[in-house]
């Protein structure tokens, strides 16, 4: 069974739609290339700082590029580590327990 995230961005960017926006905000659009871009230098950071398959990753970020940049990265099959969302004040987005 593929990996999700390589099925939304590599599989995405190979398959021609690299320009097309991923992620929208009211600060801009993102690509899916500078999405993928992006969480490549995430993953670079996540290896220097010690992360190793299997471990748990907590994610306390607000909604946008830079969270989802951190969760493919960390949940992606070039880490295999665990990704665990946290709700912020207001949410009402249920989240996985760690």
């Amino acid at each position: 069974m593929p990996n999700a995230v390589s099925a939304f961005l590599d599989d995405t960017v190979a398959g021609g739609a690299a320009d097309r926006p991923a992620i929208v905000t009211p600060g801009g659009a993102t690509t899916y290339r500078e999405l993928l871009r992006l969480a490549g230098r995430c993953g670079n950071v996540l290896r220097g700082l010690g992360l190793e398959p299997e471990q748990r990753v907590a994610l306390l970020l607000p909604d946008g590029v830079d969270w989802a940049t951190t969760f493919f990265r960390a949940w992606g099959r070039r880490s295999g580590s665990r990704c665990c969302g946290t709700a912020g004040p207001g949410s009402s987005s249920p989240m996985p327990r760690c």
